[in-house]
């Protein structure tokens, strides 16, 4: 099944930051692009909009998307369950 190119990417973006938090494996380069990618998504109305859903909000040194995977994983759910809200949050045009 065929989701679209933005989910795809979303997907592969939100897993690849993420988890380079924990390994640190792919080039730094890549990982530089990835978290100036989401630092620059902070200075847009999307995701001005988007803190006023997060609870609690997410602050101005946490680092994107870690941030929202955590307060995307509820309590009973998986990881897998947070990363799935998670790329629905990033794909969401409001």
């Amino acid at each position: 099944m065929f989701l679209g190119r933005r989910i795809y990417v979303a997907i592969t973006v939100v897993v690849a930051a993420w988890r380079t938090a924990a390994s640190g494996s792919p080039p730094r380069r890549t990982v530089g692009r990835w978290r100036s990618w989401f630092a620059a998504l902070r200075d847009t109305p999307w995701w001005a909009e988007q803190c006023g859903r997060l609870w609690p909000p997410v602050e101005p040194a946490e680092v994107l998307p870690g941030a929202i995977i955590e307060r995307a994983q509820v309590s009973g759910s998986t990881i897998g369950d947070a990363l799935i809200a998670t790329v629905r949050i990033v794909t969401a045009s409001g």
